[in-house]
């Protein structure tokens, strides 16, 4: 499924892709290694959660 979804990606003309693993989960983290994405060590990810969309 993840392949079908980069090839339809790719074919609109979009080659990079972009996923969020929570650091607790080691076992996702090895997965999407194992897949052959790459952990990116050059960005930090910065979020705000106004009032009310806790679960966003």
């Amino acid at each position: 499924m993840v392949e079908r979804c980069l090839q339809c990606l790719e074919a609109l003309g979009i080659y990079k892709c972009h996923l969020d693993v929570l650091k607790v989960n080691e076992a996702a983290g090895r997965y999407w290694s194992g897949q052959g994405w790459t952990l990116r060590e050059d960005i930090d990810r910065y979020s705000m959660v106004r009032q009310g969309g806790e679960n966003a």
